[in-house]
């Protein structure tokens, strides 16, 4: 008689950095929606609150990294899964939000090269490069990586990350991370890596508080705002890319944070694991629909202040991220789940419970097993 196969374990903070990841990719979008004064990524503020989200775009690396775990042995089925779940979803939202454009074009009566640069700026100038990079990316590692030893492939990966760092002085190609083909390729190792050994990383990681963390994120950020600073000093039009040589232990410090972190950070009505994907597609339609409101009504005023726009750019994120979730949520009630990437007909998952310190044995007598197994309270470990 065959066991039945086993569900892959949910991870705590996996939902954490998701949640985390994805809100602060549709604030820093936002600024697109309050004005293009605030989204002048040249001028001081902008730039510097913007560099400090950017470790957003390495933890959704480090993420999907960790939840392929040990997938080259499977690298037909896995990569053909990935193209299922993203690709058709993406080319479906891209199809859709290129529309106004497209027929723009039509009835201007341009050409074939019109359409094609059209096609080229929807995926690589917008929030739609993802995608296309990240199976680039799995495509790269399994079919052509996965023959060179790991420590090899590792070290390659990481030296050819940190050339695009070094490519923001010295300006051999062009250093918008959005065509970066080899620039994140090496958080997918790295969170592949993490999740081969996480028996031995979790040891490590469960021992280390969550305020111990902290000072660390600090320091690397402040590293991040002073290369940012140094890189407008020398009229660098890019001084937030997120491959910036500070950018890299900035990103990694937060992510460490995420998953040592006590507490939950999801909020409830917000399912981390199956409407993510669908946030992040969705979020330029809120934004926009944001955008042409506030412009009718002479939104955010002029005279606010570097704090008072940087505020309602933060505000216009997060109305932007709620719209979003509301519309991932109508789509898949709908019955449009697989336009967000929910392919499941199942109930939602499990809640994550937030990584904390196991709680002492107390002397009482332990309760009748219900036939239920229980999860562990917390730590970085994993809950069926």
């Amino acid at each position: 008689m065959g066991t039945a196969p086993t569900a892959p374990p949910i991870f705590a903070f996996v939902d954490r950095i998701r949640f985390v990841a994805i809100a602060l990719i549709v604030v820093g979008h936002a600024g697109l929606a309050v004005g293009a004064e605030l989204n002048d990524l040249t001028a001081d503020a902008p730039s510097l609150f913007y560099s400090l989200l950017k470790f957003d775009i390495i933890a959704m690396y480090l993420v999907s990294g960790f939840l392929m775990g040990d997938a080259v042995g499977r690298s037909r089925s896995y990569l053909l899964g990935r193209v299922r779940r993203t690709a058709l979803p993406w080319l479906a939202w891209v199809g859709m939000v290129s529309l106004p454009g497209a027929g723009a074009l039509l009835l201007s009566g341009a050409g074939v090269p019109a359409y094609l640069g059209l096609l080229g700026t929807m995926t690589f100038q917008t929030s739609y490069w993802f995608i296309p990079n990240y199976l680039f990316g799995l495509a790269f590692m399994f079919l052509v990586l996965r023959w060179l030893p790991p420590g090899v492939t590792g070290l390659i990966l990481g030296l050819s990350s940190l050339v695009y760092g070094v490519n923001l002085y010295t300006e051999w190609f062009t250093s918008q991370h959005t065509v970066a083909w080899f620039g994140f390729m090496f958080y997918l190792w790295l969170g592949a890596w993490a999740r081969r050994h996480w028996p031995e990383v979790q040891a490590r990681l469960s021992r280390v508080p969550w305020f111990h963390v902290l000072p660390v994120v600090v320091l690397t950020g402040l590293g991040v705002a002073a290369e940012t600073a140094y890189l407008q000093g020398r009229g660098s039009l890019d001084a937030a890319n997120a491959l910036k040589l500070s950018n890299h232990l900035y990103s990694v410090a937060w992510c460490v944070l995420l998953v040592v972190c006590p507490w939950r950070l999801v909020p409830a009505f917000i399912d981390s694991r199956r409407e993510s994907f669908g946030i992040y597609l969705a979020h330029i339609v809120p934004l926009t629909v944001l955008g042409l409101a506030f412009r009718a009504l002479g939104w955010p005023a002029p005279d606010l202040g570097p704090w008072g726009q940087l505020a309602a750019w933060f505000a216009t994120g997060a109305a932007g991220y709620l719209l979003s979730a509301l519309l991932v949520k109508g789509l898949v009630r709908a019955g449009f789940g697989w336009v967000v990437g929910d392919l499941s007909d199942g109930p939602p998952a499990p809640r994550s419970r937030a990584f904390s310190r196991p709680r002492p044995t107390s002397a009482a007598p332990p309760r009748p097993s219900s036939g239920r197994r229980r999860s562990p309270r917390g730590g970085v470990g994993r809950h069926p």
